[in-house]
């Protein structure tokens, strides 16, 4: 009986866990403009030291 009681504990906590660990959602950020504006600014000073070389 101690076991049966055991056992339902142990499968209910590893169901909540998971539910909680999964069922979250990743927070919404902002780093894909500044990441899009810094590549372009990184491309941008590429271009012109290239113009520089040549």
């Amino acid at each position: 009986m101690k076991k049966r009681i055991l056992s339902t504990l142990v499968c209910l906590t590893v169901a909540a866990t998971t539910i909680i660990g999964c069922g979250s959602q990743a927070p919404a950020t902002t780093d894909t403009p500044a990441t899009e504006t810094k590549t372009e600014a990184t491309e941008t000073k590429t271009e012109e030291k290239a113009a520089e070389t040549t």
